[in-house]
């Protein structure tokens, strides 16, 4: 079971790798036995057999996954309303009528260099909020009002 981990041999090839270099030459410990000492295998050609291991194990997930999504379809859940017993009467379809058809007219609307004071709320002076700002709302158009924080666009 510890070989079918494909940590185990993660653990063990960057072990392998670490401890076969040239940096532990000049060491009190010989590298080999430091790793026999733990229970690792010595050498370096368990940095192969890693790879050995890892590539194709990577695939087979690939491929089980793969044909897993090829299979499985979630469908989105789907809310459950439930009806509320309500009295249902006819509606007329004058009632009908005049719940749905408001009458709306287009507009557009163009304002320039409106300003707006308030009174401070310590001493005499008045703050200015607004400042000479001018602008256009077109009907059928979206209007984003833009500004620094701090700006007074919620004024």
């Amino acid at each position: 079971l510890y070989w079918a981990n494909p940590m185990s041999w993660a653990l063990q090839g960057l072990l392998s790798n670490e401890f076969t270099s040239s940096k532990y030459d000049n060491v009190g410990i010989p590298p080999e036995s430091f790793l026999a000492i733990r229970g690792f295998q010595t050498g370096r050609e368990w940095v192969g057999y890693c790879f050995a291991y890892m590539i194709p194990f990577t695939l087979l997930c690939a491929f089980i996954l793969t044909q897993v999504l090829r299979k499985v379809r979630i469908e989105p859940e789907r809310a459950i309303v439930k009806k509320k017993n309500v009295a249902i009467g006819r509606i007329t379809k004058r009632e009908k009528d005049e719940n749905f058809n408001l009458p709306f007219t287009p507009v557009d609307l163009t304002f320039d260099k409106v300003v707006y004071e308030v009174k401070a709320s310590q001493g005499d002076e008045t703050l200015r909020l607004i400042n000479e700002v001018s602008g256009a709302f077109m009907s059928g158009r979206l209007v984003a009002l833009m500004g620094s924080s701090g700006a007074g666009k919620t004024t």
